[in-house]
């Protein structure tokens, strides 16, 4: 941003206008690194090896659902720069939204690697979240995530 303090930036949404976030279901959530960093893994011959950054957003991820109720994270997996989750709302505690999930995700992440490895870390200021709407989408999901790790390198966040 930078400059005049008056200049104003808007993000625009990507998500559905008319859709309630916190209604019960699978979605799909991914956030990058900020600026596209790869800080949390590497990507030998299909496997994925975590940095410590990336063993810290593990564990976030498998803590989520101890501090969210509400949230059971259904499959993930953790990019160079980015990570995928397939994350259900259950209708365990009503009025919990799937941008408090991903918030209390970034943030307990972001904490912990600060205070952990690097005081400079920062996810991406947005994620990309999609409804899942029904099995056949909750199956191609499931296995994008499973085999991400085989398509890295023609993966449009792949960075050499």
């Amino acid at each position: 941003m930078g400059g005049d303090s008056s200049e104003i930036r808007y993000r625009r949404s990507i998500r559905l206008r008319s859709y309630d976030y916190s209604l019960p279901g699978p979605y799909v959530v991914t956030i990058c690194v900020q600026h596209r960093a790869s800080l949390l893994a590497s990507v030998n011959d299909g496997s994925v090896d975590l940095s410590p950054i990336g063993q810290l957003v593990g564990r976030e991820l498998d803590r989520l659902t101890t501090r969210i109720q509400a949230a059971s994270v259904d499959a993930s997996v953790i990019m160079p720069n980015h990570l995928h989750a397939i994350i259900s709302i259950n209708p365990v505690v009503p009025g919990t939204s799937l941008g408090e999930i991903v918030r209390t995700l970034k943030a307990a992440s972001t904490h912990a690697i600060r205070r952990e490895c690097d005081r400079s870390f920062a996810w991406q200021r947005n994620d990309h979240e999609r409804v899942i709407r029904d099995e056949r989408e909750l199956h191609v999901f499931s296995d994008y995530i499973a085999t991400n790790p085989t398509r890295w390198s023609s993966d449009v966040m792949y960075v050499p």
